[in-house]
């Protein structure tokens, strides 16, 4: 906090006031504004289930399993790039670039399930959302 503070006071006076200042004011668009206030709702939703009936494990393999399908029996790994490359970092990156960067950073021990899961989660589109709440926790709690 205190860098980012101190950036922030090195700055030009006219730079925070003509360029910083009106760019926190500029509205943001319906879908994106959506997708902030679905986020959360459906996060603790995923989080209730598998905190109490599965595990971070289970939820992971869930997310992973539903990003490289676009139907229970097809797989698609292009599917899961496409979703990687919404992240800006990914976005001009080969597959294969996406898939040695996931191994690396993402496969480790270190990095918590967490962080994995609501990398993934914000990811999704609130409908790809609601798809993976339908399909991997609805379904289920109607079978049981």
């Amino acid at each position: 906090m205190q860098m980012k503070q101190d950036l922030l006071n090195n700055l030009p006076f006219d730079v925070i006031v003509n360029h910083i200042i009106p760019f926190t004011y500029k509205p943001q668009p319906q879908k994106l504004l959506r997708d902030i206030r679905s986020y959360y709702p459906d996060y603790q939703m995923l989080e209730n289930y598998y905190t109490f009936d599965c595990n971070d494990t289970i939820l992971m393999r869930d997310i992973l399993l539903f990003c490289n399908t676009i139907n229970l029996s097809n797989i698609n790994y292009d599917n899961f790039y496409s979703i990687m490359r919404r992240n800006f970092y990914f976005h001009s990156k080969t597959n294969s670039f996406i898939s040695i960067y996931i191994h690396r950073h993402f496969d480790c021990t270190y990095m918590k399930f967490s962080r994995r899961i609501r990398f993934y989660w914000g990811l999704f589109t609130p409908r790809e959302r609601t798809a993976f709440i339908n399909r991997h926790i609805i379904s289920v709690l109607q079978e049981n």
